[in-house]
């Protein structure tokens, strides 16, 4: 596969089978691109599914994204984020990781969906993210979408190793 452009350095086998699957996906011969390019637009942004898709291939080629957990407060439903103080990294809750019902396919997913608010962070020409509280298009925003259709076709042409 070549160098990893999603990578985690701790010892739980979910989060690395599920790295490993959010490379395989993201990788420039993909599926996933042609779905996206396909589309005729997301909610919440101007740009267009192929400059999303062009911008996603160069940041994956280019930057490296380190997966780090973290101990989500109790309360809280966020699953991750990302944060652009330190925009080479996407975090994901130890909770969600530890759920019985997150398999590898809904983890990678996530991956794929944070990693796509990294790419919205470094393309300065376009704005595609999604609104931070819960709206009727909101699983029609770049971020959401992409991460779905990453985890449908990862579920259609992978396996777990």
């Amino acid at each position: 596969m070549g160098v990893r452009m999603i990578y985690y350095r701790g010892n739980n086998q979910k989060v690395i089978e599920a790295v490993r699957l959010a490379n395989l996906i993201l990788q420039d011969d993909s599926e996933l691109y042609a779905r996206i390019i396909a589309r005729e637009s997301f909610h919440n942004t101007k740009a267009t599914p192929a400059a999303i898709a062009k911008s996603m291939k160069t940041v994956f080629k280019t930057e490296v994204t380190e997966v780090r957990l973290y101990w989500s407060w109790w309360w809280s439903s966020a699953i991750g984020y990302f944060d652009a103080k330190k925009p080479n990294q996407v975090n994901t809750s130890k909770r969600y990781v530890n759920r019985k019902s997150t398999d590898v396919f809904e983890l990678a997913s996530h991956f794929v969906h944070e990693f796509v608010h990294k790419v919205d962070y470094h393309d300065a020409d376009r704005v595609f993210g999604h609104a931070f509280r819960h709206h009727s298009k909101r699983h029609e925003s770049a971020p959401y979408w992409i991460g779905y259709m990453a985890g449908y076709l990862l579920k259609k042409h992978y396996s777990v190793a």
